[in-house]
């Protein structure tokens, strides 16, 4: 994403960057899975918007790898958040039954508190990295850190046990890529609309 607004430096993800974007001035900060490295210490004096952009899973069944959904600002569908991995298509199904959300995540509650205290705009962003139809293991948290990077010594082991689970891997991998790819010219697209909100 940070290739995407022209940031052409290496990024870490653990530190912030700042660059301007269409005539804002953009921070990108990363704050891992579920939010955990989110600054709460962070005033939200003299900002415009928050824009959490990431990955999510698909619950619209009409969603596809890839596809971006935008809530907050031109209204292609809502986001909901979750604390756990939603990784069955039942429980996508009834999630999007009873939300109506499009796609879920799992970083946005920590966000959407802080945004609400400080009087700040939200705009979520999320590309779909798993189709409502597709299964993810529930152990895939396990062999992440807070960072989404790989536990090599827990996953090499899971795998060890189970080697079928490698070709699950593989599609999560190309897919989370392929996601990747659109998220970071999507959240170029809103911050150009911001614009029109000024």
């Amino acid at each position: 994403m940070a290739r995407a607004l022209g940031y052409g430096r290496g990024f870490s993800g653990r530190d912030a960057v700042s660059l301007r974007v269409d005539g804002y001035e953009v921070e990108i900060r990363t704050i891992g899975i579920r939010g955990v490295y989110f600054p709460n210490e962070l005033s939200g004096q003299g900002l415009r918007a928050v824009i959490l952009a990431g990955l999510g899973g698909g619950l619209d069944p009409t969603l596809q790898v890839g596809d971006v959904v935008v809530d907050g600002l031109e209204r292609s569908g809502t986001i909901c958040w979750s604390d756990e991995l939603v990784g069955t298509a039942e429980r996508k199904r009834e999630l999007f039954e009873k939300s109506g959300a499009r796609v879920v995540e799992m970083e946005g509650e920590v966000v959407r508190k802080w945004s609400g205290l400080q009087g700040v705009k939200l705009i979520g962003v999320r590309s779909v990295s798993d189709r409502a139809d597709q299964e993810l293991d529930g152990r895939l948290l396990g062999w992440v850190d807070g960072w989404g990077r790989p536990r090599w010594g827990k996953l090499l082991w899971a795998i060890a046990r189970r080697p079928q689970r490698v070709g699950a891997l593989w599609r999560l991998g190309r897919d989370g890529r392929r996601a990747c790819g659109t998220l970071g010219p999507a959240v170029r697209r809103v911050i150009g609309q911001l614009k029109s909100f000024d």
